[in-house]
């Protein structure tokens, strides 16, 4: 009996315990972005533009990534086809494109959206935050843990991955 009741209490103590450090983690992952929006101390006019700028770019996107999704769709089919048309694939690579483009013209445009709202100092935050985001990518697909995958470095040669260069000699 008394093992049943110490087996029964550390599997409480297990799982409490779990439960609060996966609360901590979500805890500080939600706060990010609060947290940028804080240093930036907007006025309460700025914030709703700020949350309207975003909302209308979300509305945006969406429409705009459902129709990259229908070209894709329309793309897979016309290859299941025997006789492809050549020009329509085309066209509708080219409207794929176009698609892409547009949407990152629409994030680009909010990004200025939310800009231009913001005062000098403000401003400065901003682009600070967005230049730290910019060097962790850098840093990620460059540097420290670029082209570095499961262990294995890619940069190095393919004699070390098991396979022979092939020479022409």
């Amino acid at each position: 009996m008394k093992k049943l009741l110490s087996a029964v209490m550390v599997v409480i103590f297990i799982t409490l315990g779990f439960q609060s450090v996966s609360a901590q983690i979500n805890k500080n992952k939600m706060k990010r972005g609060e947290r940028n929006l804080k240093e930036l101390n907007l006025t309460d006019s700025q914030k709703l533009k700020f949350k309207e700028i975003r909302f209308a770019n979300k509305e945006a996107s969406i429409d705009i990534e459902a129709k990259i999704k229908k070209n894709r769709l329309e793309m897979k089919k016309m290859r299941l086809l025997e006789n492809i048309d050549e020009e329509t694939l085309m066209n509708l690579i080219d409207k794929g494109s176009l698609l892409k483009s547009e949407l990152v013209k629409s994030k680009t445009r909010m990004w200025l959206d939310i800009r231009n709202i913001l005062d000098d100092e403000q401003k400065n935050i901003w682009a600070n935050h967005f230049n730290h985001k910019r060097e962790r990518g850098e840093r990620f697909f460059n540097g420290d843990r670029g082209l570095r995958r499961h262990g294995k470095d890619f940069r190095r040669g393919c004699e070390q991955e098991g396979f022979k260069k092939f020479d022409n000699d």
